[in-house]
């Protein structure tokens, strides 16, 4: 059997792979949280939601204070499923460009491009453009 540090493969996918992913992404460099329903800090106040599976909202509760972008049909799953205030939750039309500025205190902007992702309906991939490059951030697989 495979082996990474020790451990067996199966461990490690179950215990360092999903769990991971159940928590989302921090997108190192930029202030980008997908699925991630966790404030640290002011480092990433940019939170998007690429679906509404149970494993990508873990976490995301009505007393949330931050904005969320999501694709229309997400906004309006998330405010029945999780109780987010409707006015956090910033729905993004698919196929556009949709500039965000960066943060409060800045002119710094980047732009989203939600892609489908035809994984459930309102799934979407998220095409990030900004200082720190092009980022195409995708969950999903095919099975």
């Amino acid at each position: 059997m495979a082996t990474v540090q020790n451990k067996n493969f199966y461990e490690y996918f179950f215990h360092e792979i999903i769990f991971f992913r159940m928590n989302g992404h921090l997108i190192p460099r930029t202030p980008i949280a997908v699925d991630f329903w966790k404030v640290i800090g002011q480092q990433h106040s940019l939170h998007f939601c690429t679906h509404v599976h149970a494993d990508h909202i873990h976490g995301l509760t009505s007393t949330w204070q931050d904005k969320i972008y999501t694709s229309p049909l997400n906004a309006k799953l998330l405010v029945h499923l999780t109780g987010v205030d409707e006015s956090l939750i910033i729905p993004l039309e698919e196929g556009e460009s949709h500039v965000i500025s960066m943060n409060k205190s800045s002119a710094a902007t980047m732009t989203v491009t939600l892609i489908p992702a035809n994984h459930i309906p309102g799934a979407v991939m998220f095409l990030f453009e900004g200082y720190f490059g092009r980022i195409l951030y995708t969950d999903f697989s095919t099975h």
